[in-house]
């Protein structure tokens, strides 16, 4: 005897065998659907799976927004239904379809109480709606817990836009260490003087561990603004602070060479290692700057 999740996997598959042309036509060209609106669950699982082939493999802005459309219509209710559901993995499943659907009109979908007792994972998934659909909540919602990890944060944070990420950086003070180090981490791909500026503010921190991966991230942008907060790690007791200053030498300038002199001769292989090659990005620049003596020499230069 046949079961009844087996009839009811083999009528997806027949409803999608079916219909993928006609989805296909309405996503990629915008052609109107041809009373095609499911009604029942394993329509609904049907057009679900089509809507996930599109999302996974070279959607567009437009396809987009007709997933869009459709789900906001058609499957809203239903997935209102099924985050209250009791069991786990539907929950968790609704959660990620209404992200990956982009379906608006969850953001209060819980109050406080409920955030607070949560899974951890439908917290993220939760929180990553937030970031797509509603920063005010997604802000007021980030200091309610702290229990995400880095991995976690830097998905969330790598869904907002530079602008965001700007609104996110007057809360530093504010975040659990591993939010903190995912918004540096984030920081590292808006290559523009505010954030630089910001980066290099935090260059001040008295946690070791703020200030290597600002550094990491100064290095990752390439620029720097304020020459002299570099200047002050001459002399760090912390050897991953020593190799990341030397590499970032040539962006700092030519008063930098002593120090890259000074770190041949440094106890870490790897500070040594960074002095080597940032000195031998300025005998570069020196030669191809200098006039050729007479002697095969260099004026100003190196041999």
């Amino acid at each position: 005897m046949v079961g009844k999740n087996e009839k009811r996997f083999k009528k997806t598959a027949l409803y999608i065998t079916n219909n993928l042309d006609h989805w296909f036509n309405h996503l990629f060209y915008g052609d109107e659907l041809k009373q095609i609106t499911p009604l029942k669950k394993y329509e609904i699982e049907a057009v679900e799976k089509i809507f996930f082939i599109f999302l996974n493999n070279g959607h567009s802005e437009e396809i987009d927004k007709r997933i869009q459309a459709f789900a906001s219509v058609y499957f809203a209710t239903e997935y209102h239904r099924l985050l209250k559901h009791g069991i786990w993995a539907k929950r968790v499943n609704t959660l990620n379809k209404i992200i990956q659907f982009r379906v608006p009109g969850f953001s209060g979908l819980y109050t406080r109480r409920k955030i607070m007792r949560l899974s951890r994972f439908e917290y993220f998934l939760y929180f990553t709606y937030l970031s797509i659909f509603d920063m005010t909540r997604f802000i007021e919602t980030f200091f309610m817990r702290k229990d995400l990890s880095e991995y976690e944060y830097k998905k969330i944070f790598n869904k907002l836009d530079d602008e965001q990420t700007g609104i996110l950086r007057q809360h530093f003070g504010k975040m659990s260490d591993t939010a903190r180090y995912s918004l540096i981490a984030r920081t590292s791909y808006i290559p523009t003087k505010d954030s630089i500026i910001w980066l290099e503010s935090l260059l001040d921190s008295k946690e070791a561990e703020i200030r290597i991966r600002v550094l990491k991230a100064i290095k990752t942008i390439g620029m720097i603004y304020q020459k002299e907060r570099y200047m002050n790690f001459k002399d760090s007791g912390t050897w991953e602070e020593r190799m990341l200053i030397m590499r970032l030498s040539p962006l700092v300038g030519r008063e930098m060479i002593p120090l890259l002199v000074k770190g041949m001769d440094d106890a870490n292989e790897w500070v040594k290692k960074a002095s080597e090659e940032s000195l031998g990005h300025f005998k570069t620049q020196l030669k191809s700057w200098s006039v050729p003596l007479d002697g095969g020499g260099y004026k100003d230069g190196v041999e």
